[in-house]
């Protein structure tokens, strides 16, 4: 019987795709599960030319950025981007030429501390600060308004994950009374909890819509307060549409879809094999985490031998992540990326080698595994629109820069 899914594999032809297995049960939830055989029914690709490719080893003033954390296409065709160390957005028209930007470090009108998420509609730009609220501005530069956050008590700490049709802002944050400093300060294993809010457009409420579980830490007897992070644990992330979100902790291959109210309406799941850490894996992080990086902040960098010794008191989870995250694409489409080792186990400032890819696969809004896409491994998938991927690059030294390629349906 174990040979079944192999000899299954074998019969199918490309293109084809075995039929999932949809039910509904009493709770009303759709379920979609796929076999560890199935495949989509098409295999998109990307154009190799760019159609829009701004900063990058060339880029000067503008178009020269320090750390990009969101990127968003507008109606012209053009992108607004988010330069995170300096805390501001900058335009730029569909032919890259930079047009204005906005923001800057501050707590006033305007003005950011944690500038992350950025959603466009219209001639109008959404941008979130984790700490500060909402900034409302138009393409041309002027602030309409300055939508100060909600309290989340006793949670804090938001991570913003995108916006609903209405300009409600999906977000997830710490605390809640759960995390008591007995419990940080207990050793062995730990899953943090945090709340899954939705903040109202007009920022004066939020709704508490689940506790979702998120990273893992693990605690030595003679550790920090909280502990380390585990390697290879799985991770939280959400993709966010227009009337509702999906939600995904890859413990296993099992993406859940709520509606506005925060019901359960749909959980797509695929039944891949749970792959173990492997003694390569685990030497592979441990040699990346001993490697002197570049000095951040002017802050003098541990010796060759301090790393090494904390890299080896690296907490691992005993199996891989069924995939790495998700995100929301247009018309419903939930975007799943494979989990890729690599980008596991090299150092955070060492780029993937430039002929390397990372799969995502696409399901329809109904759950249909409607395709899978190859994009280059250094491209950190930032929009999904219906005939093009936005996202940022790096090339061999690390820069980074913006791109736009068509998808080929």
């Amino acid at each position: 019987m174990r040979r079944l899914p192999i000899l299954l594999a074998m019969l199918i032809l490309p293109g084809q795709q075995l039929q999932p297995q949809s039910v509904r049960d009493s709770a009303g939830i759709r379920i979609v599960t796929y076999p560890a055989a199935a495949r989509p029914k098409a295999v998109w690709r990307l154009d190799p030319l760019p159609l829009l490719q701004i900063g990058g080893a060339d880029g000067t003033g503008p178009t020269e950025f320090a750390h990009i954390w969101d990127a968003a296409r507008t109606g012209g065709g053009g992108v607004v981007v988010t330069d995170e160390p300096v805390q501001e957005l900058r335009v730029f028209d569909a032919g890259g030429r930079f047009i204005n930007k906005m923001g800057r470090k501050g707590r006033g009108p305007g003005e950011f501390n944690q500038i992350k998420n950025i959603a466009v509609y219209g001639d109008t730009i959404y941008a979130v600060d984790t700490r500060f609220g909402t900034a409302v501005f138009l393409l041309d530069g002027s602030l309409v308004r300055h939508l100060a956050p909600p309290s989340l008590s006793p949670y804090h700490a938001i991570e913003a994950w995108g916006f609903h049709a209405d300009g409600s802002v999906i977000v997830t944050a710490a605390g809640g009374g759960s995390e008591t400093r007995e419990e940080l300060q207990r050793v062995g294993r730990r899953i943090e909890m945090r709340g899954l809010f939705r903040i109202a457009r007009d920022s004066r409420s939020a709704k508490l819509l689940e506790v979702v579980p998120t990273y893992e830490h693990f605690r030595a007897a003679d550790g920090p307060i909280g502990g380390d992070l585990v390697a290879f644990a799985p991770f939280f992330s959400a993709a966010v549409f227009p009337d509702h979100v999906c939600i995904g902790r890859p413990v296993r291959y099992e993406v859940q879809c709520l509606d506005a109210d925060a019901q359960a309406r749909q959980i797509i799941r695929r039944d891949l094999p749970v792959l173990p850490v492997t003694r390569a894996a685990r030497d592979a992080v441990i040699a990346a985490r001993s490697k002197p990086g570049p000095a951040v902040g002017g802050h003098a960098t541990p010796s060759g031998a301090q790393l090494e010794q904390m890299a080896l008191k690296t907490p691992f989870a005993e199996s891989l992540p069924a995939y790495d995250w998700i995100t929301g694409g247009q018309d419903g489409e939930l975007w799943v990326s494979d989990f890729l080792l690599a980008h596991h186990t090299r150092p955070y400032w060492e780029p993937l080698p430039a002929s390397a890819t990372r799969r995502w696969n696409v399901f329809a809004r109904d759950g249909t595994w409607i395709a899978a896409i190859d994009v280059p491994a250094r491209f950190l998938l930032k929009e999904a629109g219906r005939d093009y991927l936005l996202g940022v690059t790096r090339d061999d030294d690390g820069v980074e820069g913006v791109a736009m390629y068509r998808i080929v349906r």
